[in-house]
């Protein structure tokens, strides 16, 4: 116990540590720099207090957040289902895997003038953009999941009598969830870092909006405490999101952690 507990503390410190030694590389490089490049540590906290006075910050995150939440859950809830469909057929599986693991080199950026022609420019078409992110990831990883399970423990519900339908309802779908749902934080991350793409059409409110306004008038300074902010609320939803998995699925993680 203690020696977990002073692992943690020596962890700790040293990612403080190494705060610090970035801020002070920032700052000193900041100082040979003009602003419009490289603004200073403490011009980037001032526009961040400044975004958060107006209502700009709290604003443009939940406006974000809805966006990618809602596109990332339609995303888990059609990955799923369909790779489970994919699975329980073997030769449709054998046949279509190449094409599904072709899904990760799909440039989704290209797909925004179809996106608009289809969607026109509202939310609908924002939406679907970061879904299409989100789902061209999540689909394969959900399959990788499902044949990371034991072929043993299959070949257990077989033994015993279990449909296939049963197999994969009681076997196989809850021997991956936890990895489902850890590749789930993964591409949830990967949805904020579309987020100033999209947002950058015709969008009103949301962080990647403030970026690419914010950029287009030189204020260096907003851009880099946006980002940061991103960078911030993905890395806190990803811990929490690992502290829940290792809580709801104690029996998996009972002697390994979720990094």
């Amino acid at each position: 116990m203690r020696n977990s507990v002073g692992q943690r503390a020596r962890k700790f410190f040293r990612g403080v540590a190494l705060l610090i030694c970035f801020i002070a590389v920032w700052h000193i490089a900041s100082l040979f720099t003009k602003p419009m490049f490289i603004p200073s540590p403490v011009s980037v906290f001032n526009a961040v207090v400044g975004l958060a006075e107006t209502g700009q910050l709290s604003n443009g995150l939940l406006y974000s957040f809805m966006r990618i939440t809602t596109a990332s859950f339609i995303s888990m809830a059609i990955a799923v289902p369909l790779a489970l469909f994919i699975y329980g057929i073997a030769p449709l599986k054998e046949t279509i895997m190449p094409v599904i693991s072709f899904l990760r080199y799909v440039p989704v950026t290209a797909f925004s003038p179809l996106l608009i022609l289809w969607f026109g420019i509202g939310e609908k078409m924002k939406i679907s953009f970061l879904f299409l992110a989100t789902f061209v990831y999540l689909l394969p990883s959900v399959l990788l999941c499902f044949d990371e399970v034991p072929p043993d423990l299959m070949e257990t519900g077989k033994t015993i009598g279990m449909t296939s339908w049963e197999t994969i309802k009681e076997i196989l779908l809850p021997a991956a969830l936890p990895s489902i749902c850890s590749n789930f934080l993964v591409i949830y991350g990967i949805g904020w870092t579309y987020c100033a793409v999209v947002e950058a059409t015709n969008a009103k409110y949301g962080l990647g909006f403030i970026i690419n306004v914010s950029s287009a008038r030189g204020k260096t300074a907003v851009v880099f405490g946006a980002i940061i902010v991103i960078m911030l609320f993905s890395y806190v939803f990803d811990k929490v999101g690992k502290a829940l998995i290792r809580k709801i699925f104690k029996w998996r993680f009972c002697n390994d952690t979720v990094e």
